[in-house]
């Protein structure tokens, strides 16, 4: 008997299945019969909610994705600077500003509709002082405009004066042929405000048509985008599948961002509803199903899992009760170490000693366990790391002491009637921080980033006239290098404020860039107060140490150094040299192209 026992504890899952559980069967037809219907039943219940609730969601994820998209592009138009000075007319008589500002933001606006032509239809902006814009590419409009007074009295209640409005007839352009939009738009002060306005983005009603009809719910079931003003359905469902006002209003009201619930319809129709809130307006996705799509597979189930029962009952002739309890015990073992994982056990190990498909699954899930922990640390590793460098280089990149600074001495100058002073240095500061944005560009060109530190030592040695004077020499051949955003304004302040401003006469810094090899190299000079051998020392190790240093001086160097090594590898970053009181150099090693390289060569 035992030697049978290890002999079948050997063999394939495949005849274990069959040999032990088939006698089982014969004794429990009649109620596996009912239970399996039920079960199947209940199964499919199950399983439908959840992919309904899940195919809600993901819709909810893609939908609210696309309206944080353009809700971004409605707050970049109202907030550019041109509609600002439109809106307090900062325009004198004898300006060109006004017409520079129109330019630009008919430029942005078309950038905007090119960036999305599948999503937006037009743009329109209406101010009552006298400016209006508007942008439709796709049709011709016979008439276009609006009742600002009409909107302003209709629409009230944001705080901000933001509002949605789901599929209609658009109202601001009249075309030949009617159009369906979704509109974004943000109203500009109140009735009684001295300039009042709008800002409209209208959406494509089609591009979300087309969205909620590529999701598949069922046979009769669809997908519905509702909204306090209106509905978007994925298809035109029959009148027997519909939801009834009521139920729409219901379900606009119910509490909490998610949920499921039954519902019969007027005609008696029993519905299956899943919805789910969009973050961005709280619009409700809804998913409506019939609920005998849901049970369409029921009966058929039913009469097939009756069948095989019945059959499997004439041939199992009793041999499966004997070894149940080994291919449970397996069986029971695995789930009790998978549900440990499952509770955040890594550590967890699947002994089995059998050589069959169990023993290999119980080896497999181990290895699997061993690879999931080791990937989870080194996420965790990194996630950390790359956390802490980028929170570094978001507070290198601002620095409000500067700006304010840089403000106080234009207005100073203003005070003087130094005007040519002062319209230079605002040109400066415009550029500066017209680089310093880049349009979101973390990596710019070597001669964007020396513009960039130009106009930077320009504000300064305006401000401080008497403590230095700068140099720029920067060899073409490197100047359409790439560099990391911000890598040498850190530098270039590091060698005013603890060089040059720690030196009693004038001071110079020499920004130069040459090619050594295959490399491209910048070098930032000062003949300030320089360092000693041991801050020197103590400088370079910070810039080696894994550990993020929170030296003042060392903050801004590691993280210039960190972003270039992450960015172009680890043979590329900081080098630093200096001697006591007689200057700093620092060098920043960026790639040299390869292609430009062999064309050079």
């Amino acid at each position: 008997m035992g030697k049978l026992l290890r002999y079948f504890a050997n063999q394939p899952l495949k005849v274990k299945l069959l040999c032990f559980f088939l006698p089982l069967i014969i004794c429990s037809v009649g109620l596996t019969g009912v239970l399996s219907y039920l079960f199947a039943e209940k199964q499919l219940r199950d399983n439908a909610y959840y992919l309904l609730r899940d195919t809600a969601y993901q819709t909810n994820l893609f939908l609210n994705d696309r309206f944080a998209t353009m809700f971004e592009q409605l707050y970049n138009i109202e907030n550019d600077p041109a509609i600002q000075n439109m809106i307090l007319n900062r325009y004198s008589p004898e300006s060109k500003q006004k017409y520079l500002d129109l330019i630009g933001l008919n430029d942005r606006l078309n950038e905007i509709y090119r960036r999305y032509p599948k999503i937006i239809d037009s743009i329109y902006i209406y101010l009552d002082n006298g400016h209006e814009f508007s942008l439709m590419n796709d049709s011709i409009a016979v008439r276009e405009g609006i009742r600002l007074e009409e909107w302003l009295r209709r629409y009230r209640g944001s705080p901000k004066g933001y509002y949605w409005l789901n599929d209609h007839r658009d109202r601001i352009f009249e075309t030949f042929e009617e159009r369906r939009v979704l509109s974004c738009f943000k109203l500009i002060g109140t009735p009684a405000s001295k300039v009042k306005g709008l800002v409209i983005l209208n959406l494509k009603s089609d591009h979300f048509l087309e969205i909620l009809r590529n999701i598949r719910v069922s046979a009769h079931g669809y997908l519905a985008l509702i909204s306090p003003d209106g509905l978007l359905l994925s298809k035109n469902a029959a009148p027997r599948y519909r939801l009834s006002r009521a139920a729409l209003a219901g379900l606009r009201d119910r509490a909490g961002a998610d949920g499921g619930y039954e519902r019969r319809n007027p005609s008696g129709e029993k519905l299956f509803i899943v919805y789910n809130t969009i973050t961005m307006n709280q619009w409700r996705i809804a998913a409506v199903v019939p609920e005998r799509d849901l049970l369409a597979e029921a009966g058929r189930i039913k009469t097939t899992s009756l069948a095989i029962i019945l059959v499997l009952s004439l041939i199992s002739a009793g041999l499966a009760l004997v070894f149940a309890g080994n291919i449970a015990t397996s069986v029971k073992y695995l789930s009790e170490q998978v549900k440990r994982v499952e509770a955040g056990d890594f550590d967890t190990q699947f002994l089995i000693a059998e050589q069959n498909e169990v023993g290999i699954l119980a080896k497999g899930l181990t290895s699997l366990v061993n690879t999931v922990k080791q990937l989870l640390r080194k996420v965790r590793e990194e996630q950390e790391q790359k956390r802490q460098i980028e929170l570094l280089a978001l507070q290198s990149q601002i620095n409000p002491h500067f700006l304010y600074n840089t403000l106080s001495s234009i207005k100073h100058l203003i005070e003087m009637n130094e005007n040519g002073r002062a319209a230079k240095m605002v040109g400066a500061l415009t550029k500066f921080f017209m680089i310093g944005i880049s349009k979101g560009k973390e990596v710019i060109t070597v001669a964007e980033e020396i513009e960039h530190i130009r106009n930077y030592l320009l504000i300064l040695q305006m401000r401080y006239s008497q403590d230095f004077d700068f140099e720029l020499a920067v060899n073409e051949e490197i100047a359409d290098c790439k560099i990391i955003k911000l890598t040498l304004q850190p530098l270039v302040e590091n060698s005013i404020y603890h060089g040059i401003k720690n030196k009693p006469e004038k001071g110079i810094i020499r920004v130069s860039g040459y090619r050594a090899g295959r490399h491209a190299v910048i070098e930032v000079y000062d003949d300030g107060a320089g360092m000693t051998e041991a801050r020197l020392a103590e400088l370079r190790q910070s810039l080696a140490a894994p550990e993020v240093a929170e030296h003042p001086m060392t903050f801004g160097l590691r993280n210039v150094n960190e972003r270039l090594r992450l960015h172009f590898g680890p043979d590329y970053g900081l080098d630093i040299f200096s001697e006591p009181g007689r200057y700093t150099r620092i060098l920043v090693r960026l790639p040299f192209p390869e292609q430009r390289q062999e064309e050079n060569e």
